[in-house]
């Protein structure tokens, strides 16, 4: 999936699934696993404060640490270990 809009639903990213059709099986798990752990963080974050982009420059708050340490510990470790 690109970053621009879907030509169908114009949600960035794809709402209506349309962008997705393509992907592997394998690949929308992982997407579903990884949406489960952000959605898992959210819930035991529900106060959390992060910031508004990812650009240079931009302060990050202590929560966008947290979040990025949680999604390392819990996903990205398991797909540099070979999962797929």
């Amino acid at each position: 999936m690109s970053l621009s809009d879907c030509e169908i639903c114009w949600g960035t990213p794809c709402s209506c699934g349309w962008e997705w059709k393509t992907y592997t099986t394998d690949c929308l798990r992982r997407n579903i696993e990884m949406f489960n752990l952000v959605i898992r963080f959210k819930e035991e974050n529900p106060n959390a404060i992060f910031s508004p982009t990812w650009k240079i420059g931009v302060p990050r708050t202590e929560d966008d640490k947290k979040f990025l340490d949680y999604m390392n510990k819990c996903f990205f470790k398991k797909e540099k270990n070979g999962r797929t």
